[in-house]
């Protein structure tokens, strides 16, 4: 039968139709109007994402990528890249996005990948290809948003045995990618294609070799003065690196300029679009985030949960650490978690309050209503 040619786009597709499946199958796309406004989706995430002055700017470039998925439209996905310390909010902001999306029951699906997880194709564990297919699945019309968890550590040379440089091999195979080319894989024997171009991939990495410790004034140049020892020849050198400038900015932004300068390819960072610096959130806002954390696992464990101050004051210590808001939820959960799981040894009767009064103790109380006060006498 002849291929009908007419009304095609540029990229010689159909009008209307999107390429999934087996590379070569069509399926019909209609348009159709976005189900929320902007004011909506920011006022939504701006609740739980607090205090980052570039979260108007990262939600219009996601909105904009829904809008071109849902008006069928022929577009390039843009490439995003977000940096910014531990407990900044780069893989939290786009969690309460997919929360979002499942709330408003958008079908564009919001992975989050860890970056590290991946090597480049031949080598031992998980490739490209596994990564690939983990997007298809979730994805098979590949309007998907991929968020690359990490990706501040494939940046760094990374040297094997052999002198291969590791992490410059899979900046190799993101570059195919990141530049919109069409990957291939095989899914239970069956070829399937990412259309990568209609697929919006965020970078995410605290870059933290860049910056000086918080609230130290130690800033870490970012400059390529500053990398000379790192970056020579992939080996450290004790040949004495060309004068950088002194800083006193901590959390000063990181350019692109910055990013190569540490050891990454110029084609591969050319092709992001945009790049924004997240800043450490302040104490307020990291216990405001504390806080819901412990009414979340209340309602997750089905108990009344309660933290004292100075046990705030400890979780807000912990989340300026290496594995930011992340790892205080995780300790948080677990925390009560078997708090719950000793008081079912010895019961007691009524509600219980779990109390956290430290990072490794809770009180266990039975729950007290606060009493109304009475209304003074006439």
């Amino acid at each position: 039968m002849a291929e009908n040619t007419e009304n095609r786009t540029e990229n010689g597709r159909p009008q209307g139709y999107v390429r999934i499946y087996h590379g070569t199958r069509m399926f019909p796309r209609e348009s159709r109007q976005v189900p929320f406004d902007f004011s909506e989706f920011y006022g939504y995430v701006s609740r739980y994402v607090k205090g980052q002055e570039e979260l108007v700017n990262i939600l219009a470039v996601v909105f904009r990528y829904v809008k071109a998925v849902y008006r069928n439209e022929d577009f390039t996905a843009d490439r995003m890249l977000l940096a910014g310390p531990s407990s900044s909010g780069k893989t939290y902001t786009f969690q309460i996005i997919r929360e979002y999306f499942r709330k408003m029951d958008i079908d564009i699906p919001v992975l989050i990948l860890d970056t590290t997880a991946y090597t480049e194709n031949g080598f031992k564990g998980k490739d490209t290809d596994d990564m690939y297919a983990e997007i298809i699945n979730a994805a098979p019309h590949s309007h998907a948003i991929v968020v690359m968890d990490e990706f501040d550590k494939r940046l760094i040379p990374s040297f094997g045995a052999s002198g291969t440089d590791y992490n410059r091999a899979f900046q190799g195979c993101m570059l195919h990618v990141l530049g919109g080319e069409d990957c291939t894989t095989r899914i239970d024997g069956i070829p399937r294609t990412l259309v990568a171009r209609e697929t919006f991939f965020v970078m995410a990495g605290a870059f933290s070799d860049l910056r000086g410790p918080v609230g130290t004034g130690e800033d870490v140049p970012c400059c390529a003065a500053d990398n000379y020892r790192r970056t020579c020849v992939g080996f450290v050198t004790d040949e004495p690196a060309p004068a950088a400038e002194e800083s006193t900015d901590t959390y000063r932004t990181i350019s692109r300029e910055d990013i190569i300068a540490r050891g990454a390819m110029t084609e591969l960072i050319g092709r992001i679009n945009y790049i924004y610096n997240l800043k450490p959130l302040d104490r307020d806002a990291v216990a405001a985030q504390v806080r819901e954390y412990v009414e979340e696992i209340g309602e997750t464990l089905q108990v009344c949960v309660t933290i004292s101050e100075r046990a705030l004051a400890d979780f807000v210590d912990l989340s300026y650490g290496d594995m930011g808001l992340r790892h205080t939820k995780n300790t948080l959960l677990q925390l009560v978690n078997d708090a719950v799981a000793r008081s079912l040894i010895n019961p007691c009767s009524g509600t219980s309050e779990y109390r956290i009064t430290g990072p490794d103790s809770v009180s266990v109380r039975p729950f007290r209503k606060a009493r109304p006060q009475k209304p003074p006498r006439g």
